[in-house]
């Protein structure tokens, strides 16, 4: 099978895969949808305003996505048209890849900055927040970090091997065939371009008119700030292991192109699950629950410590005085 019969084959199972992604959305149970973001968000409220809300953001962010992804394949195959790759294993992995994940995340941040999630009356009350917030609210220290530790990691590594190759420690033409340098220099400004997308949706206005409208806002805005920020590590990785293999690939002993199809193959794979379970679990969906909303109850009530307190010394009284 020729590489072009490969690609073929591989974008009729993208487009299929999109369809079905369009399907899901008309057809996918949305209250439970609602459900299930509420549980990861650790936020409850059964408000039918709030619930038709979310609802219709997250249905337009799915729908995004799968756009996204149909535009990111056919800017796939215009490339692979345009350039003939001799490898065609790494630019699957190298430009096919990074472009559909790109036009997933890009579809989904333009849907969720295309509207406000909650339009109150012109005469409600609008609540304003005190304090200005950035992306540090909404996304761990950890998984804030982990991208640009992965992108310098692939910059050094991108940069050692134009070292290695131009004083010859390795073989010049292989090091610049692996696409090393192309996947390290995308890697850098995607992760320019995602800081920038960054800062367009923490200026996005979020209307609300109650605490809890707002609590829901961040939660969806958190978690588009989530896939922009999943995006970037997986391309990041993907940059370091093209960056190491392109150096193995290039020196006086080579290593074997089979092995080094399996080594990607295997390195890609379960660098992007990994990065999946970090940003999916531990307090990847809620973490702006505690560092924006540390005080707010299941059904949206600040909760005043002191109050409590206050409850459990009254209670504390009464109990002595019946006491015989």
């Amino acid at each position: 099978m020729t590489d072009t019969t490969t690609l073929l084959a591989l974008f009729g199972l993208g487009l299929v895969g999109i369809a079905i992604g369009f399907a899901v959305t008309r057809l996918r149970d949305w209250q439970r949808r609602f459900e299930l973001f509420a549980h990861q968000s650790e936020l409850r409220v059964s408000d039918e305003v709030i619930t038709a809300a979310v609802i219709r953001r997250l249905r337009r962010t799915e729908n995004g996505s799968a756009s996204g992804a149909l535009v990111g394949l056919l800017l796939s195959a215009l490339l692979f048209a345009i350039v003939h790759p001799a490898d065609f294993q790494g630019f699957v992995w190298g430009a096919v890849l990074p472009l559909m994940l790109l036009g997933v995340t890009a579809g989904s941040m333009a849907a969720s900055v295309s509207d406000e999630l909650f339009s109150p009356d012109e005469h409600a009350p609008r609540v304003a927040r005190a304090v200005s917030v950035t992306i540090r609210d909404y996304i761990s220290p950890v998984r804030f970090w982990l991208v640009p530790a992965l992108i310098l990691t692939a910059s050094l590594l991108a940069v050692m091997g134009l070292v290695l190759s131009s004083i010859g420690v390795i073989d010049p033409p292989r090091y610049f065939e692996s696409s090393a340098v192309w996947v390290a220099a995308l890697a850098v400004v995607l992760a320019i371009g995602g800081a920038i997308a960054a800062r367009i949706v923490i200026r996005h206005k979020q209307a609300a008119s109650d605490q809890l409208e707002l609590a829901w806002s961040d939660a969806l805005r958190a978690d588009t700030l989530r896939n922009l920020w999943v995006f970037e590590s997986e391309v990041g990785w993907l940059a370091v292991v093209f960056a190491g293999l392109g150096i193995l690939r290039a020196l006086d002993t080579p290593i074997e192109p089979q092995w080094a199809r399996i080594v990607l193959q295997l390195s890609a794979n379960l660098g992007i699950i990994a990065l999946s379970r970090v940003f999916n679990y531990g307090g990847g969906r809620n973490y702006f629950r505690y560092r924006l909303w540390p005080i707010l109850g299941d059904v949206g009530e600040i909760v005043d410590d002191s109050e409590e307190d206050d409850s459990e010394e009254s209670d504390d009284a009464r109990a002595a005085e019946r006491r015989p």
